[in-house]
């Protein structure tokens, strides 16, 4: 005898099973899906803000020595090179200071990585002084590869 049910019931009765699976299975696949997706927008956020100012920061100190140990070495070409690269390092360092404490950043950043940046930018805070003692010539090419190293080592 046939059961009172009809086949439309039947038929969503095997179906139910495989879909809540289904769904299941999606909602599974979004949730790892989604949290890989923050932690890559969270990488993205460090590098694009930190990252690669830190990186530019340094290649501009490295720079702005060369171009000072040619200033105390008395073989600088040209003047305003030294001008340039000082003026280049510092305006970096303000784009660090900018898009390194930005609400975006300091949301991915952890506590090392604040404490590293704040090293970082107290070291920059030097380059007056170094600067001033470049121009006086007080420093010897070995101090000046020293005081300039400090800085990019923070980094």
């Amino acid at each position: 005898m046939a059961s009172g049910r009809s086949i439309r019931f039947k038929i969503s009765t095997l179906l139910i099973l495989p879909l809540v699976s289904l769904v299941g299975l999606w909602g599974f696949a979004v949730s790892i899906t989604s949290g890989e997706a923050l932690n890559i927008l969270k990488v993205n956020n460090m590098w694009t803000g930190v990252i690669t100012h830190a990186d530019f920061l340094v290649y501009s100190i490295q720079q702005e020595r060369l171009v000072s140990a040619e200033v105390v070495a008395g073989t600088a070409p040209d003047p305003a090179a030294l001008a340039a690269a000082r003026g280049k390092v510092d305006e970096v360092k303000q784009r660090l200071v900018t898009n390194g404490w930005s609400a975006d950043s300091r949301r991915v950043l952890t506590d090392e990585m604040e404490s590293r940046l704040r090293n970082l930018l107290a070291a920059a805070d030097k380059l007056p002084e170094i600067r001033r003692q470049v121009d006086s010539r007080a420093l010897t090419p070995t101090s000046l590869i020293t005081e300039y190293s400090g800085v990019a080592d923070a980094a």
